[in-house]
């Protein structure tokens, strides 16, 4: 399996995760537009970073040890800014609620999750 399917398969299993969780808004809360935006905005973020992430341990390996630390370091302060700016900033909207932000932050986590407890990756 190259690398692609292997984004590929996390990504469908994040998606199924979030699908679930969709629908689980729907027949739970009355206002389901800000969740299904904050879903959106964290699956999305979540996933561009899965991808950032893959090509900066793709990058440090062809790196000396002392460069690929700092490396991956700085990208990781990196990522972790990106995400308290997306917290921040659906805490800040109106019409998109931080509860979606967040679950759609952990889909990509809770797929990876799924996807080794089936044994598929």
């Amino acid at each position: 399996m190259d690398n692609r399917e292997f984004l590929g398969r996390i990504v469908a299993a994040s998606a199924i995760v979030g699908a679930v969780s969709a629908i689980i808004d729907v027949i739970v809360l009355k206002e389901r537009l800000p969740f299904l935006y904050g879903l959106g905005l964290g699956f999305a973020v979540s996933a561009l970073m899965l991808i950032q992430n893959y090509r900066s341990l793709s990058a440090a390996v062809m790196m000396t040890p002392e460069q690929a630390q700092r490396y991956i370091f700085s990208r990781y302060y990196l990522r972790l800014g990106i995400y308290v700016l997306v917290i921040f900033s659906s805490i800040k909207a109106a019409h998109i609620n931080v509860a979606g932000t967040v679950i759609g932050l952990l889909c990509i986590k809770a797929g990876t999750v799924l996807l080794a407890l089936l044994k598929k990756v």
